[in-house]
């Protein structure tokens, strides 16, 4: 017979159990309630990623206005009011100035045709882009007056970087795509982007982007060279594959920076890899927009990796002088700009092996000089 006793130490063990129970289950739902928070923050949360180089900054300016046309209306200039210099943030990953040329107006007078436009920048179709490090500014201060002839010819947008030694020594050949990535934000009409240093001359001023870029269905154009692509000068399409490439390119900073060759390297692999990089790319001969001077490069530069010739020839759009001791570049830069002419009814596109040049009809005509007391100061 069960004693009061035990009747008592049977509900005591019951009721003990019954808390026991209670309890685990309120630790159960702390831990479902901490697992589910986890999750949610690792899920929801972006993962930090290494640092890389290569960071776009949306409120700082990595490239400068050296000349403007005039019926371009950027979204710069709705932001600015006629500034003379403007300096970059310090915070910037690649330190750049910003020298608007004495010319260009932030706020150009919009005639009646602008204004059944909603901006006159939807105009812009074409923009070259060059830059220069600090110990080249007596090349570039050679040949960015050859430059500017050229735009103000055309009408086409020139833009300008002075890259920073310690940024180069840092990045490579990848400096110029904060540069790039913005100017693709800033002007939304863009339709094609020609990248080129500042040991370029243009030698014909009357061959036009458009014939280069004429009939074009791939997003990167290239020229050919002896070591299959020279990427002294080359153009990039606005378009989701030009830009995917270009953002592709330079994601591959920390990979290529120690490459003698830099973003020329990853575009010979992208070529020769014959995948989807290759897919959006195209080659023209090397004289359609990167020759070379004669008498210079040995005998096996005679031809690029189309089989088509690569020095100088009368007609040629423009004139690159790579790996040639300083000074000898500067004298070379000299006397090529003295030579600069127009020479119609030349394709870019079939400048491949020797012809003879066009005759002249009339004395060459040279690429009139631009001087501008705004020309870019010496940082030295």
């Amino acid at each position: 017979m069960e004693t009061s006793r035990d009747a008592f130490n049977k509900t005591n063990t019951l009721d003990g159990g019954k808390r026991d129970n209670a309890v685990l289950q309120k630790k159960s739902a702390v831990v479902l309630f901490a697992v589910l928070f986890a999750s949610v923050i690792f899920f929801c949360h972006p993962v930090t990623s290494p640092q890389h180089h290569y960071s776009f900054e949306p409120e700082t300016t990595h490239f400068n206005v050296s000349y403007m046309p005039q019926h371009v209306f950027s979204k710069r200039s709705q932001r600015r009011s006629q500034p003379k210099e403007i300096r970059t943030s310090s915070a910037a990953d690649f330190n750049v100035s910003f020298d608007v040329d004495h010319e260009f107006t932030t706020s150009p007078q919009r005639t009646n045709s602008d204004a059944s436009s909603e901006t006159s920048k939807d105009r812009l179709r074409f923009i070259i882009y060059t830059f220069y490090t600090q110990p080249q500014f007596d090349l570039y201060n050679l040949t960015i007056g050859n430059k500017l002839s050229y735009a103000r010819l055309h009408h086409y947008a020139l833009l300008h970087s002075l890259v920073k030694q310690d940024d180069l020594m840092k990045n490579g050949g990848f400096v110029v795509c904060n540069a790039l990535h913005e100017i693709f934000q800033h002007f939304p009409s863009l339709e094609w982007l020609m990248i080129t240093g500042a040991d370029h001359v243009i030698m014909n001023s009357a061959v036009k982007i458009e014939d280069i870029v004429f009939g074009e269905e791939a997003s990167v154009l290239v020229s050919a060279e002896h070591n299959v692509i020279n990427f002294g000068t080359y153009f990039f399409r606005n378009s989701e594959k030009g830009v995917s490439f270009m953002e592709t390119m330079c994601a591959a900073t920390d990979i290529y920076r120690w490459h003698g060759w830099f973003d020329n390297q990853f575009a010979i692999e992208a070529w020769n890899g014959g995948g989807m990089l290759k897919g959006v790319m195209n080659m023209l001969p090397q004289r359609a927009f990167n020759s070379y001077p004669p008498n210079v490069y040995p005998a096996g530069y005679l031809s690029d990796s189309m089989s088509c010739s690569t020095f100088y020839q009368r007609g040629d759009f423009m004139i690159h002088f790579p790996g040639m001791k300083y000074s000898d570049r500067l004298e070379s830069v000299k006397t090529y700009l003295s030579q600069t002419e127009r020479v119609e009814g030349i394709d870019p596109r079939q400048r491949c092996h020797n012809s003879p040049p066009p005759p002249r009809s009339s004395p060459p005509q040279p690429l009139a000089p631009y001087t501008s007391n705004s020309t870019a100061k010496s940082t030295k």
